[in-house]
């Protein structure tokens, strides 16, 4: 089976998920700092340069995390990915199910509107 390319909306999507994740654990990185005594802990902006540093290391991707959302993140706040998914109607599984099935009947050649 060939190799499909992968659309741009489907590419920054991932990205999206990777970034999520990046901010997450900067967060965590974060509200463990919080815990060391006044002074002692680096700050919100330190932790993202630190992260943006890491990342770009890893992967050769620049990319800019903003401290104020490492704060907000670390203070319980969801990130935009997560505060879509509670307003969806379907759930991923659903929506996988519903996609397939409607491929399955374009297939057979019953289009979408039937």
């Amino acid at each position: 089976m060939t190799a499909k390319t992968k659309s741009q909306s489907l590419k920054q999507c991932e990205d999206c998920k990777v970034i999520d994740d990046l901010i997450s654990r900067a967060a965590a990185a974060y509200r463990e700092e919080q815990k060391l005594p006044k002074g002692k802990g680096r700050s919100a902006h330190t932790i993202a340069s630190d992260f943006q540093q890491m990342y770009t290391e890893s992967t050769g991707k620049h990319i800019k995390l903003n401290y104020n959302t490492i704060i907000e993140r670390a203070n319980g706040q969801c990130s935009k990915s997560e505060t879509a998914e509670k307003w969806e109607w379907l759930l991923p599984a659903e929506t996988d199910l519903v996609i397939d099935l409607l491929m399955k009947s374009a297939n057979q050649g019953f289009p979408y509107t039937h």
